[in-house]
């Protein structure tokens, strides 16, 4: 039965964790077959956070950008605030505007931060 080693490592360039297999065989070992759980931090825009009442939170389970969304939409009473919001931020992987990425096809890993972030402009 093939088992692979789950363990975490902070890196610091971008200021988040990111599972790794150390080679010294520390670590939680995961059988065969089983689902370790994801665990997605989403942080919100402030107007966003003013509604919800929190600035980030946990999501577990989600394995898409698109899968954050609609969680996080169910999260706002009615729908309407949050299609309201919505439009007015982009999401961000990691930092990485999706766009730049899969879009909303986005897979997601254990540990990935996804944020709504507004457009600022000045000079």
């Amino acid at each position: 039965m093939a088992c692979r080693i789950a363990t975490r490592s902070t890196d610091f360039r971008f200021g988040f964790e990111t599972p790794v297999a150390r080679p010294d065989g520390a670590g939680v070992a995961i059988g065969h077959g089983e689902k370790e759980a994801m665990s997605i931090r989403v942080e919100l825009t402030y107007d966003m956070s003013k509604v919800l009442g929190v600035r980030r939170f946990e999501l577990d389970g989600a394995s898409t950008v698109r899968e954050v969304v609609a969680q996080t939409a169910a999260r706002f009473d009615g729908g309407d605030d949050f299609e309201k919001l919505a439009r007015l931020a982009a999401v961000a992987v990691n930092g990485v505007l999706v766009n730049h990425r899969k879009g909303m096809k986005t897979r997601l890993v254990d540990g990935d931060r996804v944020g709504f972030v507004k457009a600022a402009a000045g000079g």
